[in-house]
């Protein structure tokens, strides 16, 4: 009997339940304290790994996005039909994120 090893996506969502179970007992530090602090550490950690540039670039995607689903514009942000289509979305992000081609300030 093998034991199928747990999907990337179920390992985000099992991280994702953890983050939201601790900031429920967190009541003493504000909704938008506890965000700064989750910025924070999606920048740092996203930016260990992707650069700065890059994480920026994810956020920045994932705001665009966001705003795309309170606007209901359509040609900013593609419905979803199932979680597959919205995971592959935000890896493609990545997938299409080049370095080179972003602006130096």
């Amino acid at each position: 009997m093998s034991i199928e090893p747990t999907s990337e996506e179920e390992r985000l969502q099992s991280l994702y339940e953890e983050i939201r179970f601790l900031l429920e007992g967190r009541g003493e530090v504000s909704a938008t304290g506890q965000a700064i602090v989750l910025m924070r550490i999606a920048i740092e950690n996203g930016g260990a790994e992707l650069s700065m540039t890059g994480i920026m670039h994810v956020i920045s995607s994932m705001m665009t996005q966001t705003l795309g689903i309170m606007s209901e514009d359509e040609a900013n942000f593609r419905s979803y039909n199932d979680k597959e289509t919205q995971r592959n979305e935000l890896e493609d992000i990545l997938r299409n994120f080049e370095q080179d081609k972003t602006l130096k300030h």
